[in-house]
């Protein structure tokens, strides 16, 4: 049996999933859970209700840090992790920060605003925008622009889980039309387009932009 991915493909954290099983040459099946209108039996796979859940042979584990874990320990090469340890605590210090501060600054300020409130019959939240672009984010573009300032990879030689992470949160900005200016954090935004360009992040990267033109068609036609 394959391993199932349980969860919205617009996520971050799912796209953070997605996109480290590809570059481990992991093969996945992507099975649709809308959070805000999860299953009945939700809380059973996931006790905090968040995605994505991963499914393999009736194991289902939550959280998309430890479905990294699982997913590298299934297939160690090419390691997204490195073996030396303060590269591997900074991975996975900068891991976090993009799960933590960065997803819920970009998720409530920018891409629930923008982008789903409209694909839920809301007005775009303006104000809610404004804020999170001109108060809240920068200073967490520029604590990034600032670690990853000469050097290729956020830590370590190689492209890694941190890496992935913050592309993942960044990507959610580039849907909305809100991507961070690349006069203002050269480095950051030179990583982010290094990453983009990876076969494996074009591959998702067009499927995430034709689910959200569907929907967008969908909503013009209703109207």
């Amino acid at each position: 049996m394959s391993i199932i991915i349980h969860g919205s493909i617009l996520s971050p954290f799912v796209r953070k999933v997605s996109l480290v099983a590809a570059e481990k040459n992991i093969a996945i099946e992507r099975q649709d859970l809308n959070p805000f209108a999860p299953p009945a039996n939700f809380e059973e796979i996931s006790p905090l209700r968040r995605i994505p859940v991963l499914e393999e042979d009736g194991f289902f584990l939550a959280d998309s840090s430890a479905i990294v874990a699982y997913l590298d320990a299934k297939q160690p090469s090419p390691a997204l992790l490195s073996s030396e340890p303060k590269a591997r605590g900074q991975a996975l210090w900068i891991e976090e920060y993009a799960d933590t501060a960065l997803a819920s600054d970009i998720g409530l300020g920018v891409f629930r605003p923008a982008l789903i409130k409209p694909m839920m019959g809301k007005p775009v939240d303006l104000e809610a925008i404004k804020e999170a672009l001109t108060v809240t984010l920068p200073p967490r573009f520029a604590y990034l622009e600032a670690q990853i300032d000469g050097k290729e990879w956020f830590a370590g030689s190689e492209l890694g889980v941190a890496d992935i992470a913050v592309y993942s949160q960044i990507t959610s900005l580039l849907h909305t039309g809100h991507l961070p200016e690349a006069e203002l954090y050269p480095s950051l935004m030179a990583h982010f387009a290094k990453i983009q360009a990876r076969p494996t992040s074009q591959e998702l990267l067009q499927t995430e932009i034709a689910v959200i033109s569907a929907v967008k068609e969908k909503i013009q036609g209703s109207k």
